[in-house]
């Protein structure tokens, strides 16, 4: 949220638009390697396939 919580909304705010308040996966351009929080579940993820 950052410097700007007042004017900023997470996914929750998004429910009522055409994705449902998720990133279309045709603009994911990164790919997960670790986890860090929470804390209990830090570690790294296996590797997958790229999503097709």
């Amino acid at each position: 949220m950052g410097d700007h919580r007042g004017s900023s909304a997470d996914s929750r705010y998004h429910q009522d638009d055409v994705n449902n308040g998720f990133v279309p996966v045709e603009k994911v351009t990164g790919r997960v390697f670790a986890i860090i929080w929470p804390v209990k579940h830090v570690g790294l993820v296996p590797s997958q396939d790229p999503i097709k």
